[in-house]
This record gives C-alpha cells, sequence and structure tokens, in this order.
C-alpha cells in the first residue's frame, strides 16, 4: 500500500508538471513516460542530461528528484540534493516543499519533516497534508502534547480527514506517561536435581522529559529458598539517535541473586539504519564478575536484526558468548514477533546464582508482544537451551516467560 502510495502521489505531482510545460518542450513528458513504465534509469540519465544543458530549468529538477526517490532508499540522498536546489531559488515552490517533507517521511527523518512542515505552515496554517504530516513528525519525535493539539485543529478544519480520528486516540495511548507490568517466569531443568526457578516481578515505570525511569522489584523461588531484588533503571535519552541505559539492583539476603548489580550501555544510531551499543555488567556474588558487551542491530523494513556479544574475563581466560535476534514489528504500536539464538560459555545478562555454573550453552527463543484494548499490552516467551555445566554435561534448560503491561 505504502508503494502504491508513493507511486500515485510521484504520477500526480509529475502530471500537473506536465500541464505547465510549453508544448515545444517534450523533456518532462518523455521522462515521465519512461519513469512510470519501468525505465527509470533511462529517465534519469534523460533529466539530467537535460539539466546539464539547461540547469535552471527547476520543473525539471524537482521531476528529477522525484525520479531518483522512486529508486529508492538507495538514491534517497541524491533526490534530497535536488529538491534542496529547487527550494534554495525558489523557497516558495509548494510541490518541491511536499516532495521534499515526502521523502523525509519515507526516510524516517522526522525531525527535518518537523522543520520543513513548520516552514510550510506559515503559508499555508490550514493545510490538511502539512498539518497531518507535522503531526507525524510529532508523534515520532514524542512529542505527543504538541501533536494533540495540532491533530484537534486538523479535526476542526477537516472533520472527515479518513486518518487524523485514528492518529489522536494513537497520540493518546503513547502519551500515557505511567506504566506498571506483572510478570512471571518458570524455569525447569531436565535433571530434578538442580530444582526449578520460579519469579514473580512487578514493575512501575515513569516518562520523564529525558526518558524513562523503571522500579522493579523480583521475588524468586528455587530449592524452597526465596530470594528478593530491588532495581532501578533508566533509559536516558542524551540527544537525537544517543541515548544511554543505566541500571542498578540489590538484594538484602543475597540468596539468589548478586549483593548488587550496576549496568551501563550507550546506544547510538548511524547511517544505514544502523543501531550500535557498548556496555558493562557487574555483579558481585562471593567475588565480582564483569561482563562486556556490545551490539549491532539494523532496521530492514519492519525487522529490525542484532547481533550482540558479551565477553566475561576470568582466571583462565576470556569466555564469550554471542546471541542473534530478529524481531519483525507488526505497527507502530510496538506490537511484535521474533526469535532468538544464542551460543557460547560467557555469562550473558542478568546473572543469578543457578547460572554461576554454567560452562556453555546453545539456546533459542521465541516471544510475542500484542496490545490489547489500547491500554494493554501481553508478552509471551518460550525457550529452551543446550547446557553444559560443572558436573553436568548435556544438560536441558526450558523457560516460559509472560507479562502483562498497563498504562495509564
Amino acid at each position: 500500500m505504502k508503494n502504491l502510495l508513493r507511486l500515485f502521489f510521484f504520477v500526480s505531482l509529475a502530471t500537473a508538471l506536465m500541464a505547465t510545460t510549453e508544448p515545444g518542450d517534450d523533456v518532462l513528458g518523455q521522462a515521465r513516460a519512461l519513469a512510470t513504465n519501468q525505465m527509470r534509469p533511462e529517465a534519469i540519465a534523460m533529466l539530467k542530461e537535460h539539466l546539464r544543458l539547461h540547469p535552471t530549468d527547476v520543473d525539471a529538477r524537482l521531476l528529477y528528484g522525484l525520479v531518483l526517490s522512486w529508486e529508492g532508499r538507495g538514491r534517497y540522498s541524491e533526490a534530497r540534493e535536488q529538491l534542496k536546489r529547487v527550494l534554495a531559488t525558489h523557497p516558495d515552490y509548494d510541490d518541491a516543499l511536499r516532495a521534499l517533507i515526502n521523502l523525509e517521511l519515507w526516510s524516517e527523518h522526522p525531525d527535518r519533516v518537523d522543520k520543513l512542515t513548520v516552514i510550510a505552515l506559515r503559508n499555508r496554517p490550514d493545510d490538511p497534508e502539512y498539518l497531518y504530516n507535522r503531526v507525524r513528525a510529532l508523534k515520532a519525535l514524542k512529542r505527543e502534547r504538541e501533536a494533540i493539539e495540532l491533530v484537534d485543529r486538523l479535526l476542526e478544519i477537516k472533520p472527515d480527514h479518513p486518518r487524523a480520528a485514528q492518529m489522536r486516540r494513537d497520540l493518546e495511548d503513547q502519551g500515557r506517561e505511567w506504566s506498571v507490568n506483572v510478570s512471571q517466569t518458570h524455569e525447569w531443568f531436565t535433571d530434578p536435581k538442580i530444582g526449578g526457578w520460579d519469579e514473580s516481578q512487578l514493575s512501575l515505570g515513569r516518562r520523564v522529559p529525558a526518558g524513562t525511569v523503571i522500579f522493579r522489584f523480583s521475588r524468586a523461588q528455587h530449592y524452597g529458598i526465596l530470594g528478593e531484588q530491588a532495581e532501578l533503571e533508566y533509559y536516558w535519552h542524551l540527544r537525537p539517535g544517543t541515548y544511554a541505559y543505566l541500571g542498578g539492583g540489590t538484594s538484602r539476603d543475597a540468596s539468589l541473586y548478586p549483593h548488587y548489580r550496576l549496568n551501563a550501555d550507550l546506544y547510538h544510531n548511524f547511517p544505514y539504519r544502523l543501531e550500535g551499543s557498548v556496555g558493562i555488567r557487574h555483579m558481585a556474588f562471593s567475588t565480582n564478575i564483569n561482563v562486556y558487551t556490545a551490539s549491532l542491530g539494523r532496521y530492514q523494513g519492519n525487522w529490525l536484526f542484532t547481533g550482540r556479544t558479551y565477553l566475561s574475563p576470568d582466571r583462565n581466560g576470556m569466555s564469550h558468548s554471542v546471541y542473534f535476534s530478529a524481531r519483525r514489528y507488526l505497527n507502530d504500536k510496538g506490537d511484535y514477533f521474533g526469535f532468538r539464538f544464542g551460543r557460547g560459555s560467557s555469562l550473558f545478562e542478568s546473572v543469578r546464582t543457578i547460572d554461576l555454573d554454567l560452562l556453555s550453552s546453545t539456546s533459542g527463543s521465541v516471544e510475542i508482544s500484542r496490545t490489547v484494548a489500547r491500554r494493554w499490552n501481553f508478552t509471551f516467551r518460550a525457550g529452551a537451551s543446550s547446557e553444559d555445566r560443572l558436573n553436568r554435561n548435556t544438560l536441558m534448560h526450558y523457560m516460559l516467560d509472560s507479562s502483562l503491561v498497563y498504562r495509564f
């Protein structure tokens, strides 16, 4: 559907351009015919040559930028350059401004869309397309209050707008600042001598201007022993494209959890839809354990593919583990399904006493997360691993985890 909308936009705009072309000048018509008949390279070559001879032909340059955009993400930067050149000499060229806004939406640069629509709305304050595109940008930037005010204005101007009412509901849901999460985990082994692990968690989250703060309380049972842990986490937005994760936890009895733990990660977005991170996990049991981690992820369409490694130095050298995950997002509410696969000898994320005798493992899991009745979200995960532990080889370890989140 998105590709069809793009095609309709481009064809409509190119047709409008043709209507203003001089009868004897058929370059735009020929280029448009080539581009709409799966001959875009030929159209690009024709327009490029025409602009070499006639560099001031802004209509041809606009069409050139549009056809470059047709070629997809790999040529977005070239298309952007051409559209900006049109606006540099003709800042009030409405078709060029609309084309650039659409390009920035498709290339997922909401900060640029925000700036461009502010400029556009100065001249056309009641334009439904400009208003809606700015709402989309503000939503992506998590500026829900501004977006709601703007979408209300859009609904006053155009009450029958096909997407504005649903957008307002989505903004209300996204803008809820508090969340409570209840989760339950059950793990068991093929060797009954090890005993199972049952854990309950209660989390309370609060969105703050610079990120999100989460308090979590965990209670677990293993071999009839009860253990408790309190944690505080902060997801800190540092600047556009860069954020940090800081976490700490403590266990008063330290029977099943470490005496304390400290976590830190730094994330950054790179070109080509890449996201990388580096981090450390420090856990204090009878001895201190440090785990270093790094990751690299890439968004491809609705998929997020991530690879992560863990490195743990000890008296015998450096142990390491890697895992790969793939997650497909189903909508802009964050619903998804995915899977993970991991292998290695290093400890992973949150280490517990039952993990300390782990020598190596090969693991896999599947997960799904769905929004229910707008404010509720349910997540379920199931996994299994084949493990080598001290004095035990090829031990099977199974896990079921479910959580329910309510936002208010």
